[in-house]
């Protein structure tokens, strides 16, 4: 008699109702300060949905503004090696560190080439300078970042510095391009470099460029040639990278870094690719910078780098620049500038995939490969 009056009392609303509360309650404990954010990503290359789960790693990072330590998520629980022998440093300084001692290799005698100035030198500009470059190849992909600059960003935000690097245009299309680009035109000095950088496929012009302009503007945002802005609601974006010291966009580990770079890069920096295995990539098509002292270390490490042939671009890497997903071993593909930027990146934020952290993910461009406009008038 009273289990059948235990079943009529466990199948009241009024009961049920009781235990979902409790279950809701219990639940909004264990999560409170530390939000499951289910994210949609859309990269270009595949659209998918993330679920950033709360991360208790201590880090320190250096505030864009103040350069004073910070610590940040202070409950520390074990850190998951993912099966490596060793991991990453416990704070944000020890990692910066271990990239500033990377092999510099010949760099030095190439980024004397490169002007360098005080920080209280550079020009702080009220929206970041926009930089972006091609040869003939890409002329019409370009058409469609700048067609995209014109109508989306500069009617709101008015003052946009656009600079376009010429790695090999056609002498047509460089005066239509002074004629319609509304932006400065700069050729690459590929003489003041290694003549690997002529290689154009090895993508170790990229990194050089970056630290070129970030030697002039305080405030650089790159874009490859592919980039169309979706939106002109930049302005969370934009802090994010103020108060961040940059803002970029992960790929899903599927596409991790420790698959996507061959095996001679890891070794030249002196890295244990185990490391990376559970973390993709950084996408190199659109990187926001803000020079402090934490940006300068980076971007500085990228380009020396970029100046030494064995560590962007070891033998053979060239065969390379597609291979097959279902591949799963380490270096599988090499994405050069890509590879190089996803460890350095990496070794600084690895708690989770997902960057940048937000609650509400910025969703403000895709990259449309391929793409070719006709936006100048002739």
């Amino acid at each position: 008699m009273w289990t059948r009056r235990a079943r009529r009392l466990f199948k009241s609303p009024f009961v049920l109702l009781l235990a979902m509360c409790f279950v809701s309650a219990f639940l909004l404990f264990r999560l409170q300060g530390n939000p499951v954010v289910i994210e949609y990503v859309n990269d270009g290359l595949m659209t998918s949905l993330h679920v950033q789960k709360p991360s208790y790693h201590v880090h320190t990072l250096r505030s864009a503004v103040t350069q004073k330590p910070t610590t940040q998520n202070i409950t520390k629980a074990p850190v998951n090696k993912h099966g490596c022998e060793s991991w990453f440093e416990d704070s944000m300084e020890e990692n910066l560190e271990i990239i500033k001692n990377y092999p510099r290799g010949n760099a030095d005698q190439f980024l004397s080439n490169i002007s360098s100035v005080p920080r209280s030198a550079q020009t702080m500009t009220s929206f970041p300078v926009i930089v972006t470059a091609a040869n003939y190849r890409f002329y019409g992909c370009t058409q469609g970042l700048l067609k995209s600059i014109h109508e989306k960003i500069v009617p709101k935000y008015k003052k946009v510095k656009v600079i376009f690097y010429d790695m090999g245009l056609e002498d047509d299309q460089r005066a239509k391009m002074q004629k319609y680009c509304k932006c400065e035109i700069r050729t690459f000095p590929f003489d003041k470099f290694p003549s690997h950088m002529k290689r154009l496929k090895t993508y170790a012009w990229k990194p050089l460029i970056m630290k070129m302009l970030l030697a002039e503007y305080k405030w650089v945002w790159w874009m490859d040639s592919s980039v169309r802005f979706v939106t002109d609601e930049l302005d969370s974006a934009l802090k994010y990278s103020l108060d961040h010291s940059h803002l970029f966009f992960t790929y899903d580990f599927i596409l991790s870094v420790a698959e996507q770079t061959d095996i001679l890069t890891f070794t030249y920096l002196q890295e244990d690719p185990c490391k990376f295995r559970h973390f993709g990539e950084i996408e190199a098509t659109f990187l926001l910078f803000y020079s402090n002292r934490l940006t300068d270390i980076i971007i500085d490490q990228w380009a020396t780098c970029a100046l030494n042939e064995a560590c962007i671009a070891p033998p053979g890497t060239h065969r390379k620049l597609s291979c097959s997903v279902f591949n799963k071993s380490i270096g599988r593909c090499h994405r050069f500038d890509q590879s190089v930027i996803g460890i350095l990146l990496r070794r600084l934020y690895h708690e989770t995939n997902d960057y940048p952290l937000v609650d509400k993910p910025f969703h403000i461009h895709e990259i449309r490969r391929g793409e070719f406009v006709d936006y100048f008038p002739e």
